[in-house]
């Protein structure tokens, strides 16, 4: 059978997450909706899930304890002597359905991607995952090289093999010329679709703040910084974390002014009844999409320059730039003098509404297909 579109992801883009990796899939599975019909999509999730066997289906690697020794091991998904399942259920399904696009969403899973077929092939880079591996061992220490080589290898299929490559900024776009000596064809940065509802906004007036954000690496090492050198200073206001798997710090990043929420049902909870978000990262990769859905709720934010990363927010009276303890402590110290009563900013989240809602950014990934 030949279908117009094959979309690969690395996660299930139909399963509840507030991960930003996952909410930039969602983003990209609900375009390509509006570009063809479903009957024309087929989906395949390199995860685990339940196919059923016409248009969705799902093809887990391995288990996880297995995946766990390849990575550290450095193996490649690109290796067809150590997934040869994989590989074989990806390229037999390709050849079955024919697909004339492939949108591909993660380099990672560039190992995957064929080379010799007549399909278009874009494939959207959440991060350039070889420079995020690299800070990683930076900041980390040299056990995770295996996981760069990794990460390298599939890259280099992924920009080989693609007929198109999109990038989440001119940081990312900048780093896939240097690194693999190709230009991105489209810069499409962070965005949401916009569901803010006016009405739950409220502020209680008392002294607190937000982080927001999964626990990886980068996240736990800046709002770790941030509690032993910011919040100190702070003794009458509360720092809410919230986040899927902080609940494992809790005993470690817990202080009478810190609570630890970890995994929450209903993030917007936070974000609607808490004036000020904080985002204190110290490294990264690619765009933060916690900083658009911080704007998305009009927000004051108060972030480093790798949260802001990407982001045109320097003319944004309430988006406050910071690097160091003492910066975040001026503009904490003054984020906390504002009148918060209509329960949210109009600058922060009119920006957003203008630059950052995902409907605004889909005339742009659709031409892309055409170009």
């Amino acid at each position: 059978m030949a279908v117009k579109l094959l979309y690969i992801a690395q996660v299930d883009v139909y399963a509840k997450s507030t991960d930003g990796l996952m909410q930039e899939s969602k983003r990209h599975r609900d375009y390509l909706s509006k570009m063809y019909d479903e009957d024309d999509i087929i989906d395949l999730m390199i995860c685990k899930g339940t196919s059923n066997g016409n248009r969705l289906y799902y093809y887990p690697l391995l288990n996880k304890v297995i995946n766990r020794m390849l990575s550290i091991k450095g193996m490649s998904f690109s290796n067809p002597l150590l997934f040869p399942i994989a590989l074989l259920r990806v390229r037999r399904l390709i050849k079955k359905i024919n697909p004339e696009v492939i949108f591909m969403d993660g380099s990672l899973l560039g190992g995957m991607l064929p080379r010799k077929i007549k399909a278009e092939k874009i494939v959207f880079f959440h991060n350039i995952e070889s420079e995020k591996v690299n800070n990683k061992i930076k900041n980390k220490g040299i056990q995770y090289y295996p996981t760069y080589i990794a990460a390298l290898k599939n890259e280099k299929r992924a920009v080989k093999n693609a007929d198109k490559a999109i990038c989440l900024n001119e940081r990312d776009a900048d780093l896939l010329e240097k690194i693999y000596g190709r230009k991105a064809d489209l810069v499409l940065p962070c965005s949401f679709f916009d569901r803010f509802i006016e009405s739950k906004a409220k502020y209680d007036n008392k002294k607190k703040i937000l982080f927001v954000g999964t626990l990886f690496a980068s996240n736990e090492d800046g709002i770790r910084w941030f509690v032993d050198n910011v919040m100190p200073y702070f003794k009458d206001v509360i720092l809410y974390i919230v986040g899927k798997g902080f609940e494992k710090k809790r005993d470690e990043l817990s202080r009478e002014n810190v609570i630890v929420e970890g995994y929450v049902e209903n993030v917007e909870d936070y974000y609607y009844h808490i004036p000020i978000v904080v985002m204190p990262l110290l490294y990264g990769a690619g765009m933060k999409l916690k900083t658009a859905e911080a704007m998305m709720y009009g927000k004051c934010i108060i972030a480093s320059d790798e949260a802001l990363q990407g982001y045109e927010v320097d003319e944004v009276e309430h988006i406050y730039r910071c690097n160091t303890a003492d910066e975040f402590i001026s503009s904490l110290k003054t984020a906390l003098t504002i009148d918060y009563k209509k329960g949210y900013l109009d600058d922060v989240r009119n920006t957003f509404l203008k630059k950052y809602e995902s409907a605004g950014q889909f005339e742009r990934f659709r031409d892309v297909f055409h170009k």
